[in-house]
């Protein structure tokens, strides 16, 4: 999508000592950096976006499933991030991510963060309702069939309602 850019951390220096691993060497200029620690247990953040500045993402412990459109062009594309996974974002590109286990994120940003009201615009791209699976892919369920052709089924993982397309189809 464009504005987004998936990569991995690269291990630049490895012995016996240490690890170095790089998560930016010089595609932005970075001016707050933040460690987000995610508990255990639900949780859905972000849904806004911020209008002057880029920001960068790194997943260092847990994994998340972010959802990002692009405000200028309307582009809309789901992220399944996993340890290591390096996202930069430029501005304009609304974001939300739901974490379902312990997570740590490195967060940075171009310009200083001031408070919610000065650096986010909201923009409610997500929502996980009650009851709904949470494992489910997101991705648009492209199919032929009236919604009540769809089968109704209890995800194993973590009990909340998903649909499938009938049998044979």
């Amino acid at each position: 999508m464009k504005g987004v850019f998936l990569t991995k951390a690269k291990v630049v220096s490895e012995d016996d000592r240490r690890k170095i691993i790089e998560i930016q060497n010089g595609q932005m200029s970075v001016r707050n950096m933040k460690i987000l620690i995610v508990k255990k247990g639900e949780a859905l953040l972000g849904n806004h976006y911020h209008p002057h500045y880029s920001e960068l993402m790194y997943m260092f412990k847990g994994s998340a499933r972010y959802r990002m459109r692009n405000i200028d062009t309307g582009e809309v594309e789901d992220y399944n991030l996993v340890e290591g996974d390096l996202i930069f974002r430029t501005s304009r590109i609304s974001h939300a991510g739901f974490f379902s286990e312990d997570s740590i994120v490195i967060d940075g940003a171009e310009e200083p963060y001031i408070s919610q009201n000065f650096n986010d615009v909201k923009d409610e791209i997500l929502t996980i309702k009650n009851n709904e699976c949470r494992c489910f892919d997101w991705n648009q369920h492209m199919c032929t069939h009236a919604i009540l052709a769809h089968i109704e089924n209890v995800c194993e993982k973590c009990g909340g309602k998903t649909l499938t397309c009938p049998p044979g189809t």
